[in-house]
């Protein structure tokens, strides 16, 4: 079939006639078909059910085949010659239907894959849509009305039902039924919402009295596994690593903070032939310096070097502040035999098959382009199998299991979520972000993937001797994880003094600061109302510490942890607005002061409660640059 998306109308129409033979084009459906996304999801409804239907004849064929009995014995009017003639086509059209089937089956698997996860964005797209029309902001004034956020369904409502835009808005107000609201309605159909005072002072009261507790999330029984860094401990971890650990670590406490029952968890991968290797190679120089001269071992029980491997990867962690709740061995799988269990069930599910010397899964059911090995012809098992098993462990401890990953394993989603499908998981509880590589840049510029393999990483207390922890974990974590890193020595000294970490902790500082004078001065009392702070850029700082939750709940859908940054950044910048134009103190307004200072306090807490979710510390004091 044509590409559905490089089609202009008329092609479309035509198009549409192919897989509707039987009836003409009807006006209402022209214009449907001038519905780009309507069409593709009309002709993918069509070919599903055409699949379903192909599916259920070629069953009841192959069925009606494995009745007849085309014996000489059962049909002795038959000569020998055309029995076999007839059992031969019979039998060739049979695995002809049986193929079909199979292929069918695995078509069906697709289209429903395809379908669910076109469903998906869609439906994401929209809710993206909805909640950036309920967050969004007017930086300026729209008519001369200023509003806190506003709502531009009137608009597009009015375009479909050929209505007057604000006579829509109007009936939206009436639907949406929020008393408290403020709102106003401009001339193209915007409706311009406004939180009244009471709102945003009750909200700043709170905050102070609980110190920003009251913005937690409602304790929620989901269990979420957030599994990251899990270097293989062939190595010590190197600034790539802890970009994984930045990330991961700062989902976990955001996860946390909105009421997700988190368990931060390590994966040690410590079986295998890259541990046989390092094992075995230490094994031999070992030996060396002892004058002895060994052969290589092959596999070899001396663990004691992947446990010194792992005490230093702890220590490296446990410096940046990151500790997990389980370190779990990938051994323990096998000395456990959970691998037997796993084995019996793939069997029972004739999810496997002998072939060479070899078993296999039969991944492409799932929709994987080949069936995947999981036991070797030596007997030892896969890489692939182990993950099968880690995660159907993780699946019965967690309702929701998200790994932080690197970008090589791309491949990786669609093969692990489809092999637990198969094993009767749902394939959405299965979360994987991927993070792109950091780069080294080597003096004459050129990129050089970091790689403990080629030796060119840079290490923790390298990396500590250009920036101290908390520059290192905002730089790791500024950019989006899709995006990559590239690092050398002279940014990691530019970062130093240069990044924006060091404003926000500044505007943090700025805000202890402005206390310590009040109370010099004796005029240090918090007030719980707002009535008197009328300004423009009040009501921005206003709108943007509100925000605070719904910045974290985005955090949580999309699993972006850099949208903190952003916001915190933003704070700042209009905090330093403000700052820089209004006098916070005023001996001689005490009421005036004491509100500004509810407004402050709300700020700083916001502030410090955002960096420590990131682990970054809030300090009360800097030098200036």
């Amino acid at each position: 079939m044509t590409n559905i998306q490089n089609l202009n109308n008329n092609q479309l129409e035509e198009e549409f006639a192919l897989i509707n033979p039987q009836q003409e084009l009807t006006e209402s459906e022209k214009n449907i078909i001038k519905q780009l996304p309507e069409v593709i999801f009309a002709i993918n409804d069509y070919f599903t059910s055409l699949n379903s239907l192909y599916l259920k004849k070629a069953e009841e064929l192959f069925a009606d085949f494995s009745k007849n009995d085309l014996s000489i014995e059962a049909n002795p009017n038959l000569n020998e010659d055309i029995t076999q003639e007839i059992n031969s086509n019979t039998q060739r059209l049979a695995n002809s239907f049986k193929s079909s089937i199979e292929v069918g089956k695995k078509m069906e698997i697709e289209k429903k894959q395809n379908s669910e996860l076109v469903q998906k964005n869609r439906q994401l797209e929209v809710e993206n849509y909805h909640k950036e029309v309920r967050i969004r902001q007017l930086e300026q004034q729209l008519g001369g009305i200023s509003a806190d956020f506003a709502l531009t369904l009137a608009l597009s409502i009015s375009h479909k039902i050929k209505n007057n835009p604000q006579a829509v808005a109007q009936e939206i107000i009436k639907i949406t039924d929020c008393p408290n609201l403020e709102y106003t309605i401009t001339e193209q159909g915007y409706i311009n919402f406004s939180f009244p005072t009471n709102y945003y002072q009750h909200f700043f009261a709170e905050t102070l009295a609980q110190k920003g507790q009251n913005l937690q999330g409602e304790k929620k029984d989901i269990r979420v596994d957030i599994e990251y860094v899990s270097a293989n401990p062939t190595g010590y971890l190197h600034l790539a690593h802890f970009r994984h650990a930045a990330i991961g670590n700062t989902l976990a406490n955001v996860y946390q903070f909105c009421g997700y029952q988190v368990v931060r968890e390590y994966y040690v991968n410590d079986r295998g032939g890259q541990i046989n290797s390092l094992v075995g190679s230490i094994f031999v120089l070992y030996h060396q310096l002892q004058g002895i001269t060994v052969s290589y071992p092959g596999k070899t029980e001396y663990r004691e070097v992947l446990e010194l491997i792992l005490t230093q990867i702890r220590h490296d962690l446990a410096q940046c502040g990151i500790k997990f709740d389980i370190w779990f061995s990938e051994t323990s799988l096998y000395e456990k035999k959970q691998h037997l269990d796993l084995i019996r069930e793939l069997q029972a599910k004739n999810l496997i098959y002998s072939q060479e010397g070899a078993t296999f899964f039969r991944s492409s059911l799932g929709g994987d382009d080949k069936d995947r090995v999981i036991i070797k012809q030596d007997s030892d098992y896969t890489y692939f199998f182990s993950d099968i098993l880690y995660h159907q462990d993780k699946l019965k401890r967690a309702d929701t299991i998200i790994n932080v990953m690197g970008a090589d394993h791309h491949g990786y989603i669609s093969r692990i979520k489809s092999a637990c499908q198969l094993l009767g998981y749902k394939p959405e509880t299965i979360q994987i972000i991927l993070v792109q590589m950091v780069d080294l840049l080597t003096e004459g510029g050129q990129k050089e993937r970091f790689s403990k393999r080629a030796g060119n990483t840079i290490d923790l207390e390298e990396a500590l001797q250009y920036m101290d922890m908390n520059q290192l974990k905002f730089f790791l974590l500024e950019k989006e994880p899709n995006q990559p890193l590239s690092i050398n020595n002279e940014l990691l000294k530019e970062n130093q003094e240069k990044t924006r970490l060091y404003y926000i902790q500044y505007a943090h500082a700025r805000c202890h600061q402005i206390f310590q004078k009040a109370q010099e001065r004796g005029i240090d009392k918090i007030s719980s109302n707002i009535d008197l702070l009328k300004g423009q850029n009040e009501r921005k700082i206003f709108n943007l510490l509100i925000r605070f939750s719904l910045v974290l709940e985005n955090i949580v859908e999309e699993n972006k942890p850099h949208h903190l940054i952003h916001y915190l950044y933003e704070l700042t910048q209009v905090w330093q607005v403000y700052y820089q134009n209004s006098v916070i103190l005023e001996t001689e307004n005490p009421e005036l002061t004491s509100q500004k200072l509810l407004l402050v306090k709300n700020i700083q807490i916001i502030l410090k409660l955002g960096l420590n979710l990131m682990g970054i510390e809030a300090p009360e004091r800097m030098q200036k640059i």
